[in-house]
């Protein structure tokens, strides 16, 4: 039903929970697709820990491709109808059901997008993006 993408480059302090939270879901039909962009801490072993599990898959870069780059790679690696990225902290359950129930509501819907709250004040919503906790939205590609 859903790919989640979820790049990465040194993020050991976030990227196991943002895994875990994903196959902790209500929603358990998805791919998982994790690129790692040339990471030197230890996120990339965390993220090969999860290489035996179903649904997942680890993209390897070598160097910083960039966001863009990461998730269109990504996109690339499957055929799919509906997309989400998790860039930074754990997706809230159900999360993920919310944000396909939205999308599938009106075929007009091209995106949804959660709530982005900042890092250093969880009070306040995030317009910038630039310290976020969470942000996760769905597109449709077909």
């Amino acid at each position: 039903k859903a790919t989640i993408v979820i790049p990465n480059i040194n993020g050991k302090g976030w990227l196991k929970d943002s895994i875990e939270s994903v196959y902790a879901q209500t929603e358990q039909d998805f791919e998982l697709i994790v690129v790692d962009n040339g990471s030197t801490d230890e996120s990339l072993e965390q993220a090969r820990s999860y290489c035996s599990r179903e649904n997942f898959t680890l993209i390897e870069n070598g160097t910083n491709t960039g966001l863009s780059h990461a998730v269109n790679q990504a996109l690339r690696w499957r055929t799919v109808n509906m997309w989400c990225c998790s860039t930074t902290m754990p997706l809230p359950n159900p999360g993920l059901e919310e944000l396909i129930r939205t999308a599938e509501t009106d075929p007009k819907i091209f995106a949804v997008q959660s709530l982005m709250i900042r890092h250093f004040d969880r009070e306040l919503a995030d317009d910038a993006g630039d310290y976020v906790t969470w942000m996760g939205f769905a597109c449709k590609t077909g």
